[in-house]
Order: C-alpha cells, then structure tokens, then sequence
C-alpha cells in the first residue's frame, strides 16, 4: 500500500487543537480527524496541561516542578479503545500506530491488546520516557507485553537507524524521550 492509498485517522483530546486539525485536513478525505483519547476503556477523564496547545498534556497530572512546568489547566475529555473504534469503522488490520501520548501508552496497547494478540497491527511506534515515571509505567512492561505477542522491539536511535532489543535488561529503562518500534516481522 503506498502512502496515495492510505487512510490515515488522527486523534487530539484537546477541543482547540482537534478543531484547528479538523480545519486543516477539512479537503482531505484521507485523514479523518478524531476529537477524543485512545486508551484501554471507553469513558470521561480530565486531561492535564501547563497551556492551551501543549504537547505535554496529559491524563496524568504530571510533576514538572523540577522544569518550572506547572499543569493548572484541564478539561473533560472521552476516551475510546482502538479496537472499538475500529469495529465501529470496519477496520480490520492497521499497518501503522503511532503513539505520542504522554505516559499512557500501555492503556491504549491493552485498548488494541486482541488486534495486536491476532497480529493485525503491523507496525507499533511508541515513545517512553519521562512521562512513564508519572504513570509508573517501565520499559520492561512494554517489552514482555510486545514479547508474549510475537514482536520484535528496536529502539529508534538518533540516526534513524533499529536497535533490536531481544531481551530485556534493566539498563533499558531510560526515561530521556526515547521512540521504540515493534513490528511483526523481524526487520
């Protein structure tokens, strides 16, 4: 599939941002832009940040002090799984899911957690880093959760270039942003 055929779908909690994107995208009938939060249960949570448009926010009220950041503004946000969102769309398989989601990537993992047992998506990008020590997430979570599903994990360097993690180690746990890919098939 090249990138003419490909329909992409994006999502942004944030009621401004998501409405700026809508406007955006408004002639693009390939992207189709989504007003709400992936995570692992459809319901209303707040959504944290320091300012309108930040790409800090979070569903975790975050502590940045020690970066003079402070979250003193939220509003209410819905949230979806992926795997309801795609039945509701007749989406079976998706080649790639890229995630930025600020600490709460295993929630909407576990979202997708039939999908990625059945191998239907291709391609998982994630980032891990300082947003995992609000969420108390871990690198090794991550790790074995892709690992008992068949998939491989590399770690994106700065180059550009895969690292493969095949077994996991504490020294993985970094907390500098850090982006990861899994992917089905051993590249």
């Amino acid at each position: 599939m090249n990138a003419s055929e490909s329909n992409i779908h994006l999502f942004e909690p944030q009621q401004k941002l998501c409405q700026q994107l809508k406007t955006k995208y408004s002639n693009q009938n390939t992207k189709e832009v989504n007003c709400f939060a992936l995570s692992n249960e459809a319901t209303q949570t707040t959504l944290y940040y320091d300012q309108e448009g930040s790409g800090l926010a979070s569903m975790s009220m975050r502590k940045l002090d020690h970066h003079d950041i402070e979250f003193d503004h939220k509003e209410e946000i819905e949230t979806q799984t992926i795997e309801e969102y795609c039945d509701k769309r007749e989406i079976s398989e998706i080649t790639l899911l890229k995630l930025d989601v600020e600490g709460h990537e295993l929630d909407v993992l576990m979202g997708a957690e039939n999908m990625i047992s059945q191998q239907d998506i291709q391609f998982i990008s994630f980032e891990f880093g300082g947003a995992n020590i609000d969420t108390r997430t871990f690198f090794q979570d991550y790790f074995y959760f892709f690992n008992k599903y068949g998939y491989h994990v590399y770690r994106i360097l700065p180059s550009g270039e895969l690292f493969e993690i095949d077994q996991y180690d504490e020294i993985d746990e970094r907390f500098q942003v850090t982006n990861y890919l899994a992917t089905v098939n051993k590249i």
